[in-house]
Parts: C-alpha cells; structure tokens; sequence
C-alpha cells in the first residue's frame, strides 16, 4: 500500500492577501525631554551666560559643571526643549561646538495626558490627529480643562507621538503639551505652563509725578501739570 500523503501546509484563501506587518518603532530610539545635556563647553562659560544663549526659549532653569565642560538646561515644555536642541546643536560658544542630547525624562508608558486643547476641539479632532501614529484604545477628553487622555496600545506608537505633536497648535493660548503617565486618567505632575509676565504695578496712591523703581520718584523728561 501507498504511504500516507504528508499533510500539506495550510494555505491562504484563494485571493486571500496576508495581513501586512505593522510598522514598529525602535525601542531604543531617543525620545525628546524637558530637559537638555549641553556637552563640549568652555571652561569659562557661566550659568548666566548659558542661560542667556538659550534666553529665546524661555528655559526654567540652567546648571554648569564647569570644571566638566557640559551642563543642563531645563525647559517648561517639552516642545520649547525640542526648539532649543534643533536651533542651538553644533552652535559655536567660546571657540567650541555644544554637544546637544536629550537628558532622561519620564519612563515611556502607552498612556499619554494631553493639555492647552483648544476649546472648538472634539474627541474626533483628537482621534483624527493621534489616529495615524498607532492603534488608540481610547480617548478621555475633557473640554473644560482643555486636557485629554490618550490610550495607545503600543508604547512606541504613544512615544511616536508624543516626540512628533509637542507644540501643534489646537487653539489654545499655548500648544499642546505632553506627558507619560502610569495609567489611564492619572495626571502628571510635570506638565507646568510658563510663568505669564507679571502684572503692570499699580500707581494708586502715589503722588502725581512719581514713578516707581526711580531715586526719589521722579522720572526723566516733562512732567504733567499738577492738578488744581
């Protein structure tokens, strides 16, 4: 008797197209912070003088290791980091070229919050411009803070999106900011706006001609009259 024909391999469908292989990122791909390693100083430069290189970019706060040639700059947002490493890397500083990286920030979750979302927003809005980074398992969106939750189900699709949306402009006085949370709905602690200017000081209650922040509270220049 014949032998056995050996069971032959299954098969797609006729007309049947595999599934394609989603896109996966690297998982050691480095991924923007608020805070920047700026490498390769002069030994001379001071804090005050980092902070004024980098002054356009509003840092939060500024650190030199002199005796070790590098330093750290600290930014309020994320994107404000990501304008100030593209603008200021190889710049030319006392003779030497800064050396640029992103320093650690937070550990990559799937799980990203979201703020400054304009107030003519909706959660489609939301879904349409997180959609193309990777498969959402659900958006939490909370109109009245302007604030929004964004479940992925990949890690490195939030990381995708969270290096490439910093600053997109929703409407909002400032543009999007974000951050890795540990779980779905827990607000970060790192999401801090800017200082806003201080208010113009009041002139109630001083005499007329007189102007604050000046020796004896005269200004330069013609005075108005005195009231009758």
């Amino acid at each position: 008797a014949a032998a056995p024909a050996a069971a032959a391999a299954p098969v797609a469908a006729a007309g049947a197209a595999a599934p394609a292989a989603k896109k996966r990122s690297k998982p050691n791909q480095e991924i923007p912070s608020r805070h920047l390693y700026v490498g390769n100083l002069s030994t001379t430069t001071s804090e005050a003088e980092l902070r004024r290189l980098f002054a356009p970019f509003q840092p939060e706060s500024v650190t030199v290791l002199t005796n070790r040639c590098y330093g750290f700059v600290n930014f309020y947002t994320v994107a404000a980091s990501i304008r100030a490493s593209q603008a200021m890397q190889g710049y030319m500083a006392y003779g030497r070229s800064m050396r640029i990286e992103y320093a650690r920030g937070g550990k990559p979750t799937r799980f990203l919050e979201v703020v400054n979302i304009g107030p003519t927003q909706s959660r489609e809005t939301l879904l349409a411009i997180f959609e193309p980074f990777g498969q959402i398992e659900d958006i939490d969106y909370r109109p009245a803070p302007g604030q929004a939750f964004v479940d992925f189900k990949w890690t490195e699709h939030a990381v995708e999106a969270y290096s490439s949306l910093q600053g997109k402009d929703l409407g909002a006085r400032e543009g999007l900011a974000m951050e890795f949370v540990p779980r779905s709905g827990q607000a970060s602690s790192l999401l801090r706006a800017p200082p806003t200017p201080a208010p113009a000081a009041s002139f109630a209650g001083m005499m007329p001609g007189m102007m604050p922040g000046m020796p004896g509270g005269v200004p330069a220049g013609p005075q108005p009259p005195l009231p009758d």
